[in-house]
């Protein structure tokens, strides 16, 4: 087949396209909403969608505040602004919600003249919802870390302090950037260097993913003796030190 395709094998590709593609007039009003669009909507028929605003078909939002028709992509591409992976939530008229990408661009004739806005739409409510769920758990980890009774730090692969709540400075008498500048080994007394170079070695070659031992810190003027637990976190790991009795040295 040469030449443009026939009006009725484009109207086929589009009904048949995966994403949701919505197409409005110069009016502000839909006239294509193709299968994955009336899916996403939860629309019937097009013809419950033929000559209506895109408000009938979903009401968007974003940022938490609904948009009206003037600012919407479809009216943004009516006044030649394309929108690029521009994230909104849907409200469907049953009342259930999806979180979309929009990608909207504003459909020219010969003479450059915008004669319609076209918008794709991306379902991306699983990512937003393993996202919320990711702020949900750093949120927990970062109150857990920061008010443990215990000391936690994170060290990366060459065993450098990279963070660490306020128990560990306060065990060795040091302060939050006296430590951060400060190593694993740097802190640990000298009979017990060689035993954590040792396991922390196996640690980051992931021979083992986590390791326990007893050690004597080796702060300004005290050593104390700690019970400290190991575990490979990645590019990092993660100790936590529970202080056993103080001992002289």
């Amino acid at each position: 087949m040469t030449g443009p395709l026939p009006p009725i094998m484009l109207e086929r590709l589009v009904q048949q396209a995966a994403e949701a593609i919505v197409v409005c007039n110069v009016q502000g009003r839909i006239v294509l909403a193709n299968r994955a669009a009336r899916q996403l909507a939860r629309v019937g028929t097009d013809a419950e969608l033929c000559d209506q605003p895109p408000e009938r078909w979903a009401i968007a939002y974003e940022n938490r505040r609904r948009l009206d028709a003037r600012e919407g992509p479809f009216a943004d591409a009516l006044h030649g602004v394309s929108s690029l992976n521009r994230e909104l939530r849907l409200v469907r008229h049953d009342g259930s919600r999806c979180d979309v990408m929009v990608n909207a661009n504003p459909v020219r004739d010969d003479d450059g003249t915008i004669v319609a806005a076209m918008a794709t739409f991306t379902d991306i409510t699983a990512r937003k919802r393993v996202e919320d769920d990711l702020r949900r758990s750093e949120a927990l980890f970062r109150g857990v870390f920061s008010n443990a009774a215990v000391a936690i730090v994170l060290v990366d692969e060459r065993g450098r302090y990279t963070r660490c709540n306020d128990a560990w400075p306060r065990m060795l008498d040091l302060s939050r950037d006296e430590v951060l500048a400060l190593s694993n080994i740097d802190v640990t007394h000298p009979e017990d260097r060689e035993a954590t170079r040792m396991n922390f070695a196996a640690l980051v070659r992931g021979d083992v993913d986590q390791f326990r031992m007893e050690k004597r810190k080796h702060p300004r003027s005290t050593a104390y003796r700690v019970r400290a637990r190991c575990r490979s976190l990645s590019a990092w790991t993660g100790m936590q030190t529970d202080p056993l009795a103080p001992q002289a040295g």
